[in-house]
């Protein structure tokens, strides 16, 4: 199988970074200069965008109920740079994702707290609404 059919399957199943596209074609046993060209068609023709990609990741991760701070590292961690996309987020939708979460799983105020921390939202923003939402 060549090595952009290789690459259309792969893309097929899961869209992904070319970066680690990139990865996946040279474990296959693909020379780097042929991972390059194929990747470069891919882009040139619209099958692969880092932007895009890196935008919807980044939307999921808000909707699923993260804070910048765990995108951000989330995103580094997986090479991208996300930062455009992360600084985006408003204050309001982090606040109304807070208030969300807290709706759902509010039980003592330090365990809230805790909870949404190790989401990635501020301490600041987190101890405002959670007064907000406990003088309700």
């Amino acid at each position: 199988m060549s090595a952009r059919a290789t690459a259309y399957r792969i893309l097929a199943l899961r869209s992904c970074l070319s970066k680690t596209l990139r990865e996946k074609l040279l474990r296959k046993g693909f020379e780097e200069s042929v991972c390059d060209q194929v990747i470069e068609e891919l882009t040139a023709n619209g099958y692969l965008n880092d932007a895009e990609y890196t935008e919807r990741s980044v939307k999921r991760a808000v909707e699923r109920g993260y804070g910048p701070r765990y995108i951000a590292q989330k995103m580094k961690f997986k090479g991208m740079d996300a930062r455009k996309e992360v600084s985006a987020i408003s204050d309001e939708e982090q606040r109304a994702q807070i208030h969300r979460l807290l709706a759902k799983r509010f039980g003592s105020r330090d365990r809230a707290i805790r909870m949404l921390e190790r989401r990635g939202f501020s301490l600041a923003m987190i101890f405002e609404e959670v007064e907000k939402f406990s003088s309700k």
